[in-house]
């Protein structure tokens, strides 16, 4: 039998799983020896030997039977006696052979049940050990445990200290926040009857203002000399557009409750306004028709201060015509002023019907309350203050201010309206695009909208700009004969003030307004849903080939160059491309050199500076502030 050399059970630091393994290993090898060595005797055992079928307890079974049959004849006896002598030295070391396997058998089952009794006791002393940690152990764990509950004991006390701490100051806190809450509940109520009190007064100065306006109206209704009169009413018509705006922006402030102290100062002060147009409206009046009725009874004229160096004055002769203005100009020039007299003749009526006072008024303000609002913040404002126009014109309800307008009520309130809408945008010009040049772009989007609409309002937005800017015609005026100096003047685009004439700086700044928003509106995309631009590009390059073929005159020629080639000359190069170019180099090499013989001031340095960087970098930028394609 082979016995195992590995480390025995009781090898120290052994698991009671490594024991356990080691002994089943050793019966396995038991097994395998017994077999080896039956294996070694197979070839030399012819018959069974172990057990009742063995060979060996056969001839002790025969041998017995013969012992009790003495008759057998004694031939037998040593034929049995020479067939088994033979075999006896091999049955006999069989027996020896077995009684070896037999004791050796027995010492290895002792010796495995030695082992057995041993690993027993060695699992027994194994457990008890373990018994004796698991319990320490569970004492310890058990002590954790008392310990951590104590804590948790102890925390928890701590915490309902804290968290009694907490309600307290939360409990503090919500008393602070009534009352702050109640003191502010108690300033919003005396914030309110501030607001109340403030509105009642705007109210009645409203009240006043609108009484003080309608009375200006009725004055100017039965001046006997309107004509007369307008010529030194000065900055009157200008105030009496602006300051109903004005009052109308704080009744929308008192409707939506966002007032200031300063805002009833203002309305005060509105009133105090109109009231001095008023006062001196009368004093205008009065001085118009004494001057008429001592020019009646004298049969004199009337002398113009003129406080202003006149230009020299010229007599134009017909063959000086083509000099100021070219023959198709003059026929569109001459269509469009007859168009607005006749269209203004239209509402004739309600102009000088009293009883529609109010809704002159509130069609006046559904006008101006949206277009002083344009801008381009986004393109939805942008269609807000379309959408608000157009319904107006097309005599649908609109909301104003609180108020619903629908210009339709009137029969001729369509034509009032349209009228009074393309001279409002024509206004902006001095009022926004003259300080603001990007503001042009948003007023020309507007107006294409309105134009593809509306084609009269486009006629009518080209009659007053013609007529407040000649040049955008373009056509520079004469002195005719019998003309007077105030008259001439006022064809050349001056306004007055107590005839005094405006000065020139602030002319020319007039006037760049006019052709930044003629220009901007030749230049503009129409919006979505509309093809094309009823004034476009190509209308930009009739009036510079037509503008070029006059024959320049001082400040106002390089003004207006400058400002329609800074604004246009960007869009001209990329549709007429190489045409334009040509028409450049005319400006820069002939036409330049016939306005510095007759002009070297500001607006001619300034046109030199733009034509230089053009041949310097062979083309014009783009302008600031211009929409871009499908804003919207």
């Amino acid at each position: 039998m082979v016995v195992s050399q590995d480390k025995g059970p009781n090898y120290p630091n052994r698991s009671t799983k490594e024991k356990m393994e080691d002994f089943i290993v050793d019966f396995n090898n038991i097994k395998l020896s017994a077999l080896s060595k039956s294996k070694k005797i197979n070839p030399y055992v012819k018959n069974t030997t172990i057990g009742p079928n063995s060979s060996i307890y056969k001839e002790n079974e025969n041998r017995i039977i013969t012992n009790r049959n003495p008759s057998l004849n004694k031939k037998s006896k040593e034929i049995e006696y020479n067939t088994t002598s033979s075999s006896i030295v091999i049955k006999k070391l069989h027996i020896d052979i077995e009684k070896l396997r037999q004791r050796k058998l027995k010492e290895v089952v002792d010796s495995h049940i030695n082992r057995i009794a041993e690993f027993s006791k060695q699992i027994h002393n194994d457990l008890n050990k373990h018994l004796e940690i698991k319990q320490k152990s569970l004492l310890n764990e058990k002590h954790q445990q008392e310990l951590l509950i104590l804590q948790k004991l102890e925390q928890h006390d701590k915490d309902i200290s804290t968290q009694h701490q907490q309600f307290l100051r939360y409990y503090e806190e919500l008393a602070e926040r009534k009352r702050r809450i109640d003191k502010e509940l108690k300033e919003h109520e005396r914030r309110k009857q501030l607001l109340t009190e403030l509105i009642d007064k705007i109210k009645s100065d409203q009240v006043e203002f609108r009484c003080v306006y309608e009375e200006i109206c009725s004055t100017l209704e039965k001046c006997k000399y309107p004509v007369e009169l307008k010529a030194i009413l000065g900055d009157i018509p200008h105030k009496l557009k602006s300051l109903p705006n004005d009052m109308g922006e704080i009744v929308s402030k008192c409707k939506s409750g966002k007032l200031r102290d300063d805002d009833r100062i203002k309305a005060s002060q509105l009133v105090k306004d109109i009231k001095d147009v008023l006062d001196t409206l009368k004093q205008k009046i009065v001085k118009v028709t004494e001057e008429q009725e001592t020019k009646k009874q004298n049969a004199a004229k009337p002398v113009v201060v003129i406080k202003r160096p006149a230009p020299t004055l010229t007599t134009v002769q017909p063959a000086q015509v083509e000099t100021c203005i070219s023959t198709t100009p003059l026929h569109c020039f001459t269509y469009l002023q007859n168009f607005l007299e006749n269209y203004t003749n239209s509402y004739k009526d309600l102009t000088n019907n009293d009883s529609f006072k109010q809704f002159k008024f509130d069609c006046k303000k559904a006008i101006n309350i949206p277009v002083n609002a344009i801008s381009a913040v986004n393109s939805q404002h942008l269609l807000d203050k379309y959408n608000r126009l157009s319904g107006l014109l097309m005599g649908k309800r609109i909301e104003v201010g609180g108020t619903l307008v629908c210009a339709s009520q009137h029969p001729q309130g369509i034509a009032f309206s349209t009228n009074l809408l393309a001279r409002k945008f024509v206004l902006q010009c001095d009022l926004m695009i003259s300080s603001k040049p990007e503001a042009a772009f948003c007023y020309a989007a507007i107006i294409i909208a309105l134009w593809n609409d509306n084609q009269d309002f486009g006629k009518l937005v080209l009659a007053h700009i013609y007529r407040q800017c000649p040049y955008l015609v373009p056509f520079y005026p004469s002195q005719v004969s019998g003309q007077t100096d105030k008259e001439y003047y006022l064809s050349l685009g001056y306004q007055y003030n107590d005839d005094i004439i405006e000065k020139q700086d602030k002319f020319l700044k007039r006037m760049t307004g006019l052709m930044r928003l003629y220009s901007a509106i030749i230049i503009s995309k129409p919006k979505r849903g509309q093809h094309r631009n009823p004034h476009g590009i190509s209308e930009g390059w009739k009036w510079l080939s037509a503008f070029l073929n006059l024959t320049p005159i001082p400040d106002i020629t390089a003004t207006m160059l400058h400002t329609f080639l800074e604004i246009a000359g960007s869009t001209l190069q990329a549709v007429y491309g190489k045409v334009f170019q040509k028409l450049m180099n005319f400006v820069c090499h002939i036409y330049l050199s016939l306005i510095q013989k007759i002009d070297s001031g500001g607006p001619v340095t300034r046109l030199e500076v733009l034509l230089q960087e053009y041949k310097k970098t062979g083309r014009f930028e783009e302008p600031r502030g211009m929409l871009p394609n499908n804003f919207w």
